[in-house]
């Protein structure tokens, strides 16, 4: 997962005329009008509720409790400047007392911590904001990237394992799906988004980061420390099933990952298989949840036509449209694999071809993403990564926030994955085992 990826890159910024080099507190408002203008569901935000996480953010930076500091708040007839957003007077009153109270307080640290206090009080599992040294190593992205080689997910706002890559180093240290982030290096991740507490799991080879985890079924926590190491970014791995079946498991969605499939189910077409499994388990997408990816790789399934199409906040349409292909999967039955790790533009994949009724789900329900996201680059060097768009299957339906329903919704055995039985693939092996000529 923390394989750096190309994703689309909109260089936004407030039309104030000053920006946060000038005053930190115009980072505040800079995000806000981007959050305003372009964020997916920002007429239903709770804008009550987001002011009130950015003011608590500050205050634990401060160090200082709500009450009595903020009692006058509300009461004060300054004038709010210009450059500041109505819904965020309070906001603007709250920094001024602080960096009053406290002349010497980093306030671009303050800055900060309201834009984190904000993103979180959304509520989106997957946005969030980046500060500068981490966009800079997103910018500076390739085919490998420096990190422990494991993909992480929200779970009833939990940050969770979903797939340590094989080999990779958070698989050789211990780390096993399902495993709960409790700390990284001593600092606890609860009430972080999903970026953010990744954001600190990040960085150079030979350097060590420690967690502190909770395992399902364990009395106690468990500590876990890795040396990061250069991770490879293959995201398809490949393998064939006895009668004639196909496996297939593409871990994320990366500039590279349309390539990667093409060659492995060439591979599969000389072998003549005849049924497919398609594991998209634990599979975050592309960063930006950009559908082109899952695009491309639905038209190695589908016939030319409408697969997807998206709606912004305000009701612009674009649509992603297959452009022809299959003739390698021609024929062949098809099976994608789904959990609760498939998220964004991977959700959206298994989504079309169900709705199409290409492809049989099977597994567990996903979590229901249904975003489109894009990182917004903000004066400071950091960056905004909000939803812009939502994304609908070509019948006009939204997987909403159910997630998908798997056509065979079967729990993975994790008593008999320890055993190196999937009890999901092997479901899915069945199914197509059932389906398929006997004459194999």
């Amino acid at each position: 997962m923390f394989g750096i990826v190309i994703v689309l890159l909109v260089l936004s910024g407030c039309n104030t005329a000053s920006t946060s080099q000038d005053n930190p507190q115009n980072l505040i408002w800079e995000s806000w009008e981007i959050i305003d203008e372009l964020h997916v569901d920002s007429n239903n935000l709770d804008k009550d509720r987001i002011v009130g996480g950015a003011i608590n953010a500050m205050l634990s930076v401060a160090m200082e409790p709500s009450y009595p500091f903020l009692k006058e708040l509300g009461s004060s007839n300054v004038i709010t400047p210009v450059n500041v957003p109505k819904d965020l007077k309070d906001l603007w009153q709250t920094f001024s007392l602080i960096i009053e109270s406290y002349p010497d307080i980093d306030q671009e640290e303050l800055a900060e911590a309201s834009l984190y206090g904000i993103m979180n009080s959304i509520g989106d599992p997957y946005g969030g904001y980046i500060n500068p040294k981490g966009f800079i190593q997103f910018q500076h992205a390739t085919d490998s990237y420096e990190g422990i080689g494991v993909v992480f997910g929200m779970r009833e706002n939990k940050i969770v394992v979903l797939s340590p890559m094989e080999g990779g180093p958070g698989e050789r240290a211990g780390l096993l799906p399902g495993d709960i982030v409790i700390e990284v290096d001593g600092n606890k991740v609860d009430g972080k988004s999903l970026e953010e507490a990744t954001s600190t799991i990040r960085g150079e080879r030979g350097s060590r980061v420690t967690f502190l985890i909770e395992r399902p079924g364990e009395a106690s926590q468990i500590e876990i420390s890795i040396t990061r190491a250069l991770i490879d970014v293959s995201t398809v791995d490949m393998s064939l099933l006895p009668s004639s079946i196909g496996y297939i498991y593409i871990e994320r969605f990366h500039k590279n990952t349309f390539e990667e499939l093409v060659v492995h189910l060439e591979t599969l077409n000389e072998l003549e298989t005849l049924g497919l499994i398609l594991d998209l388990r634990g599979n975050p997408g592309s960063i930006s949840g950009s559908l082109s990816i899952a695009t491309d790789v639905a038209s190695e399934f589908m016939e030319e036509g409408l697969f997807l199409y998206s709606l912004d906040n305000k009701g612009t349409r674009a649509d992603f449209v297959l452009q022809g292909g299959g003739s390698l999967t021609d024929g062949m039955e098809l099976v994608v694999l789904v959990n609760e790790g498939t998220s964004k533009d991977a959700e959206a994949l298994a989504y079309g071809l169900q709705r199409l009724g290409r492809a049989v789900v099977v597994g567990d329900s996903t979590l229901g993403a249904g975003g489109i996201y894009t990182y917004h680059k903000l004066s400071n060097g950091g960056a905004l990564y909000i939803p812009t768009s939502t994304w609908f299957a070509s019948d006009g339906t939204s997987v909403g926030p159910a997630g998908i329903n798997p056509d065979i919704e079967i729990p993975l055995n994790r008593e008999e994955l320890s055993q190196g039985k999937d009890s999901q693939v092997m479901e899915a092996y069945r199914f197509l085992d059932r389906k398929l000529p006997a004459y194999r």
